[in-house]
């Protein structure tokens, strides 16, 4: 009888090791990138390659194995697109091809990438046109990428300001999360002179799962995480005027 348990617990085993397989990590995610706007060319039509913005990132092969290829499932979620009024979203590029909005990947076909092996990554480029005409703004553009093994969800963040406060990079210390990850409290460091007011928590799926307004002239806080399952996150911070100042990304354990 205990051998048969044995070898029972071994099977679960196997078969919990094989539902955690990870083929592959996303290199960049969220990817963000802040513009004033594209600029076309005179006469150009809008979706001239010239002034179409272009922001990527990569997916990794992560097998040990050299001989161990994957290949990629990708779709693009239209219904979780949020952008402004006269933005469009060009076309995606992996490393197949660039494919451009009249196909049937714009609608939510899944489409799929050339095999590759841990030598190698794919591409994943979104293209968007968001002209200096257009309203300012932010766009979240979201591409499912999976395997048998594994899904993700990858995030492109579009900010176009032409006045006020410009995007602050990743690595710029004016704000800054801490512990990240983190378990129950998130410190918040963001410098006087962004006039952050606002700082709002997004599942990878784009929902607010909670806001916390930051006192003018308070450079540090704290947030409350107990309400928020593990997972990953998007920390959004604002200016009184609604302006986004930056995204970052918290891992909640």
């Amino acid at each position: 009888m205990s051998k048969i348990l044995s070898i029972l617990a071994a099977s679960a085993l196997l078969c919990s090791t094989a539902a955690i397989a990870q083929d592959f990590t996303v290199l960049e995610n969220p990817v963000q990138l802040s513009t004033s706007g594209n600029t076309p060319f005179l006469n150009e039509p809008f979706e001239s390659k010239d002034f179409v913005l272009d922001f990527k990132t990569y997916v990794k092969n992560i097998s040990e194995n050299s001989n161990d290829s994957i290949q990629i499932e990708w779709t693009y979620l239209p219904s979780m697109t949020v952008q402004p009024t006269d933005w469009k979203v060009i076309g995606i590029c992996d490393n197949i091809l660039c494919r451009s909005e009249d196909g049937a990947w714009f609608s939510g076909t899944t489409q799929t990438s050339n095999k590759f092996d841990n030598a190698h990554n794919m591409l994943l480029e979104v293209n968007i046109y968001a002209p200096t005409t257009a309203p300012d703004g932010v766009g979240t553009y979201h591409v499912e990428v999976k395997t048998p093994n594994q899904t993700d969800t990858v995030v492109f963040i579009l900010t176009k300001q032409t006045t006020g406060i410009s995007g602050v990079a990743v690595n710029d210390q004016r704000i800054a999360l801490y512990p990240n990850p983190a378990t129950d409290v998130l410190n918040i460091f963001a410098d006087n002179k962004l006039n952050v007011s606002n700082v709002s928590v997004y599942n990878i799926i784009g929902k607010e799962m909670t806001a916390q307004a930051i006192t003018k002239g308070q450079e540090v806080s704290t947030l409350n995480l107990n309400q928020l399952s593990p997972g990953l996150y998007l920390v959004r911070f604002s200016d009184e005027k609604g302006n986004i100042v930056s995204t970052r990304r918290l891992t909640k354990k």
